[in-house]
């Protein structure tokens, strides 16, 4: 166990202390007041012969011959009449010697108090030192954070900026497309509601319609006739037939007889029986044939429509038009924010 020292009362870690011969008290080369480099080169002797500060300002004993009592002998033995030498300590001795020890337990306070601060002022230097490398480690990743913040923002915006082009040229093309689409059916009519029959003949059917109709419509006007798969399989309505004529004006022909012969019999509108088909009374639909993207909107539009009130919805050459009521203007359903403007 290291001793302590017993001028600054610290542990003294290390070999280099000094004992004093009278007291046997450790102390340190800086409460000692000797340096190492005199310490390392003190003889043995020297070093067993120190003795420390406090032991070294305690005063001799001195012989006690002149006494007063002795004093008083000597001058009644003696002729002449000699003065007592005085060993007497003065006061003013007692200052200087007292203020000798005081500089002296000063200088070694503020050696030991230099020393203490040194060390706690190293200790401190090294916490500081360790805490800004810290610090300096820290601030780096906060930069290098910062640098892959900034590198992510700007590729965020980017990316939101390509979505937008994006966004709009996918709206474009799906305006285009929906235009084509609409275009290939330009001369096309959409039946609904026409039993299916195994040995049925399209053909024959859609003649048989234009003719109830009174429309004026031959063989050579019917190019195609075909049903078309169900969106729905679990609905038990007919497929639709999809007729595909001559020319967008053998179309609006027929639609228009259709339209003409349903206001003109109110109350037995075009159905099956019309076409000679057995079986339950159903009500046959003629009308455009839309391409998926307007069969959707035009479908919103009614829904659209009757929650508003509106009275009249119909499509024209694959346009699709709303109007309230008779005195209020058409408006054109283009795209689903058209139907926004349904007020």
């Amino acid at each position: 166990m290291p001793p302590i020292c017993a001028g600054c009362r610290i542990k003294i870690p290390n070999r280099l202390f000094i004992s004093c011969m009278q007291c046997n008290s450790a102390y340190d080369l800086l409460c000692a007041d000797i340096d190492e480099r005199s310490f390392n080169s003190m003889p043995a002797e020297s070093k067993a012969s120190w003795k420390c500060l406090g032991c070294r300002n305690k005063l001799p004993k001195e012989s006690n011959t002149n006494t007063p009592s002795r004093q008083a002998l000597a001058s009644t033995s003696s002729d002449c009449v000699v003065a007592p030498k005085s060993n007497c300590v003065t006061e003013e001795t007692m200052v200087k010697m007292f203020q000798s020890f005081k500089l002296e337990m000063l200088e070694m306070i503020e050696r030991t108090v230099e020393r203490v601060v040194e060390r706690k002022i190293l200790v401190v230097s090294k916490q500081i030192q360790e805490f800004q490398d810290s610090l300096s480690f820290l601030n780096d990743q906060v930069e290098e954070t910062k640098n892959r913040l900034d590198d992510t923002v700007a590729l965020t915006e980017k990316l939101r900026s390509d979505n937008i082009n994006l966004s709009a040229a996918v709206n474009d093309l799906t305006v285009r497309l929906n235009v084509t689409e609409q275009y290939l059916r330009e001369s096309n009519i959409e039946i609904n509601g026409i039993p299916e029959h195994r040995s049925e003949n399209l053909p024959n059917c859609l003649a048989q319609l234009a003719t109830v109709v009174n429309a004026p419509i031959s063989d050579s006007d019917i190019l195609h006739v075909t049903r078309v798969a169900k969106l729905d399989k679990e609905s038990k309505r007919p497929r639709t037939i999809i007729a595909k004529l001559r020319s967008p004006r053998v179309r609006d022909s027929l639609l228009a007889a259709v339209y003409n012969f349903n206001k003109k019999n109110t109350d037995k509108k075009l159905c099956t029986h019309h076409l000679g088909l057995a079986g339950a009374k159903n009500p046959v639909y003629v009308a455009e044939h839309l391409s998926p993207g307007n069969k959707a909107l035009h479908a919103e539009a009614r829904k659209r429509a009757k929650d508003l009130n509106y009275k009249f919805v119909w499509v024209r050459n694959g346009r699709i038009y709303v109007r309230k009521d008779e005195t209020s203007q058409a408006l054109q359903i283009r795209c689903p924010d058209s139907i926004k403007l349904m007020k």
